[in-house]
């Protein structure tokens, strides 16, 4: 494991990656693509790579390169670097392409492309985002100790709102369906049955039965 540096020996930048292994060392001049692109436009005749230092643990290699990043001054518009170095390193704020790449998001993300086109946030889903942007607070100074919070919470997970959520279908003898989404042990005390008058007619949890009254009990898919 080592670092390594490498220098364009016409404009003076520095390129500072990080490597596991020597394989293809005498080809391999960096991932970044400023660095490639001013490879191409170079030519890798007039740059210089040399290793600068060694390291033992991958968290010591993320480290230094962070630290030689910092000390020589690599990142963006200095040199050919667009993180601060390590694993998962902010490859936006420094990239000198960050004003495409926000457009090409933005309309990526407009209109059917957004995952929230047509659709609205319930007024549950809005107060925990809210909660959750007001900052950790304790005790009754959390908004969601509030009753009134709270019920709407508890609302907003009821039935067909819970994401998770079955649907069923009551079928009588004489035909007659009752389409049931979500709590199913409040729906079905609605109309006068409950989960214990049932049990599985197959191996299946699916499909149920009432043998006394002959009523089924069928659990859909979603």
């Amino acid at each position: 494991m080592f670092i390594y540096k490498v220098t364009n020996n016409i404009t003076g930048k520095i390129y500072i990656g990080k490597k596991e292994v020597l394989d293809f060392w005498d080809s391999y001049y960096g991932s970044g693509k400023i660095i490639k692109r001013s490879l191409k436009k170079y030519g890798k005749e007039n740059f210089t790579k040399e290793i600068i230092e060694e390291c033992k643990t991958k968290q010591e290699l993320n480290e230094r390169e962070r630290y030689w990043i910092k000390k020589l001054n690599t990142l963006q518009p200095n040199g050919y670097n667009i993180s601060d170095g390590g694993d998962w390193g902010d490859t936006f704020t420094n990239n000198p392409n960050r004003e495409s790449i926000r457009e090409k998001y933005r309309q990526r993300t407009k209109g059917k492309g957004n995952p929230m086109y047509g659709k609205h946030h319930t007024k549950a889903a809005k107060l925990k985002v809210s909660i959750a942007n007001t900052g950790r607070l304790v005790g009754d100074k959390n908004p969601s100790r509030r009753p009134e919070v709270r019920k709407i919470l508890r609302e907003g997970k009821l039935g067909i709102k819970n994401p998770l959520a079955k649907r069923w279908i009551v079928i009588y003898p004489d035909g007659k369906e009752i389409h049931i989404n979500g709590g199913i042990k409040r729906e079905l005390k609605k109309i006068g049955l409950t989960m214990s008058m049932f049990v599985n007619e197959t191996n299946s949890q699916d499909i149920r039965i009432s043998r006394k009254r002959n009523i089924k009990l069928i659990r859909l898919e979603k």
